[in-house]
């Protein structure tokens, strides 16, 4: 009985750590993807003024569907499989 609790108990704390590392993997994704507002707040616009704009949101779904899409062609690599065009 002791032993099956300390593998539920490890395996807690694998699902802990595996979600934690996909929480910043997500969080990373989603500081590039407000990149370009950084910037612009560091020239001394009003950043989250432009980041809340129609403008503002189309520019932050064009970058993360550029970068989806560098994501989407890096999976062929990854498996192995020829990238040559």
């Amino acid at each position: 009985m002791q032993q099956q609790a300390e593998n539920i108990g490890s395996e807690a704390v694998a699902a802990q750590a595996v979600s934690g590392k996909t929480v910043l993997e997500l969080f990373g994704f989603l500081v590039v993807i407000g990149f370009p507002f950084r910037i612009l707040g560091a020239t001394g616009f009003n950043a989250k003024a432009l980041e809340q704009t129609v403008a503002g949101r189309i520019v932050k779904a064009m970058v993360g569907f550029v970068i989806f899409l560098a994501a989407l062609l890096q999976v062929p690599s990854l498996l192995g499989l020829p990238t040559g065009w």
